[in-house]
């Protein structure tokens, strides 16, 4: 009886180790299906607007781009943003997955990141795909934070008018990894840029929302969907899951 309250006891622990390892982070998705209307995202579902220079946001569906989606039509050369809080605070070494599909028009960019509140730009990570953007086509990584600034791309990129699939994952401390699918979910891009020394352990605690945009040429349409900011089990968390199955092993071998 007594090995019995101990296992339990190690079993407790490690599963409040566990728990304390991924407390950080809280999961944020947004997919666009109901509740929004086609003037703007600005105050509708915790959104806000940021920046604002297109002439609407419409969010619903349109016949060849899916079912759901956040789609941003530029009526002249402008930029429309909007963030939303995801309710996180991020600590050294927690590890998370951004996410959303991205519909590339031919003129348009567009882009999603984590960053500090107010659309300050003070501390942020960011992706971007540009298709035929100012001459610009390529996909893009830039990040700002108390250590400085950095920017990488890729303007080899055939990107087209598609769907693409952004992913960054990160794990505070460490460079960020950003990867782009595209819609026959074929790897088009892979690459890394300097988090570990930009983004300081008080800038990963003050970017606290996500953000979505888009820029572009009069006209230009954008569509983003399906935005996800995850945590992944970190280290501890499964080697915490190995030592729970020995120990339930240990237990049945005693029994």
């Amino acid at each position: 009886m007594k090995a019995t309250a101990t296992v339990f006891g190690v079993v407790a622990m490690v599963l409040a180790l566990a728990s304390a390892a991924t407390a950080n982070v809280i999961p944020f998705s947004e997919n666009f299906e109901a509740g929004y209307n086609a003037a703007s995202l600005d105050g509708q579902n915790g959104w806000a607007t940021v920046a604002w220079a297109g002439t609407s946001m419409d969010v619903g569906s349109t016949a060849g781009k899916g079912p759901s989606w956040g789609a941003t039509t530029l009526g002249n050369a402008g930029w429309i943003a909007n963030s939303k809080s995801h309710g996180s605070t991020f600590g050294a070494g927690d590890h998370l997955i951004l996410s959303a599909d991205y519909y590339a028009a031919v003129g348009a960019r567009g882009l999603v990141d984590v960053e500090k509140p107010g659309g300050s730009f003070g501390q942020y990570i960011m992706m971007e795909v540009l298709n035929d953007c100012g001459g610009d086509t390529g996909i893009r990584m830039e990040v700002q934070g108390s250590g400085g600034y950095a920017a990488t791309a890729d303007w080899t990129a055939a990107v087209t008018a598609q769907w693409y699939h952004l992913q960054l994952d990160w794990t505070v401390g460490d460079d960020a990894v950003y990867t782009v699918w595209d819609a026959s979910n074929a790897q088009v891009f892979q690459g890394t840029v300097n988090t570990s020394t930009l983004i300081t352990s008080a800038d990963a605690a003050a970017m606290s929302v996500v953000a979505i945009g888009a820029a572009g040429a009069a006209g230009s349409a954008a569509a983003i969907d399906n935005i996800s900011l995850v945590p992944e089990p970190s280290s501890v968390v499964l080697l915490a899951i190995g030592l729970l199955g020995l120990l339930c092993y240990a237990w049945r071998k005693r029994k």
